[in-house]
């Protein structure tokens, strides 16, 4: 008799895929089979790893094969050609596919919302817009969400600027998003169909302020702004009222 519940495995276990998985297992392991995950170098010491190179793809991983869902999380660095991703997909188009892409597929400035058409201008947003439009052309069930730019109490931007000298403009504003709040997207997600949702933190403070603010709350050397350049405006939103968040950025705090 076949199980109601679905299984999942996810690629990869990179720093959201191992907290999806570590979510799922601390807090929702009722609503599926299995739950797998790959590694491409190292193992990440969990229950149902499995090593998995999808450039030196023959045979599929029987994890991949027996899964009803797929999290496809490698970023664009770890693929060698869009032809390889397609051949992926080409094999597993009778699963449900979940792909992380990013807000990187706007390229452009103003207001953008899934409404939006992408222009991408980076080599990343350009492959992955690809991959975008491949699955909804080939695949019959799907979610693509998009992220903003993702941090938690130990990865953030602020870590990178702080004590650096930075040419962001006085116009540049703040599109993040911490982990927490993506995987309550994700989740949220699962029982949907064919839609892409940018996952997005609704405020959208001055970068210069913002980080300003943040390096003194955290008693850091602030970042050095030392440009007068008036840089991109680029606000990013989603058009979905149950994805929206409103959390408050200052707080880096993380409980999955």
């Amino acid at each position: 008799m076949k199980n109601d519940k679905n299984s999942l495995t996810i690629v990869s276990l990179g720093w959201l895929g191992l907290k999806l998985y570590k979510h799922i297992i601390k807090n929702s392991t009722r609503d599926f089979h299995k739950v797998s995950g790959s590694y491409f170098h190292t193992p990440k010491n969990i229950e149902n790893e499995y090593l998995f190179d999808i450039n030196a793809m023959k045979e599929l991983p029987s994890e991949v094969l027996n899964s009803d869902i797929i999290f496809f999380n490698l970023p664009p660095s770890r693929i060698d050609s869009i032809q390889i991703v397609r051949e992926f997909l080409n094999r597993v188009k009778d699963k449900k596919i979940i792909f992380i892409s990013s807000t990187s597929v706007y390229g452009q400035e103003g207001y953008l919302d899934e409404t939006t058409l992408p222009r991408p201008k980076t080599k990343n947003g350009i492959f992955l817009l690809e991959v975008e439009n491949y699955i909804k052309k080939n695949i019959e069930d799907y979610i693509i969400i998009r992220p903003g730019g993702l941090y938690d109490n130990t990865r953030h931007p602020i870590y990178h600027l702080s004590d650096k000298e930075t040419n962001m403009g006085t116009e540049e504003v703040i599109n993040l998003i911490s982990g927490k709040d993506l995987i309550d997207i994700i989740m949220k997600s699962m029982g949907r169909k064919n839609i892409t949702i940018n996952a997005i933190n609704e405020n959208h403070p001055n970068k210069r302020e913002f980080y300003q603010e943040l390096s003194t709350r955290l008693s850091i050397a602030p970042p050095k702004f030392c440009s007068n350049l008036s840089g991109v405006k680029r606000i990013i939103k989603t058009t979905h009222s149950d994805f929206r968040v409103k959390s408050n950025l200052f707080e880096l705090s993380e409980n999955l």
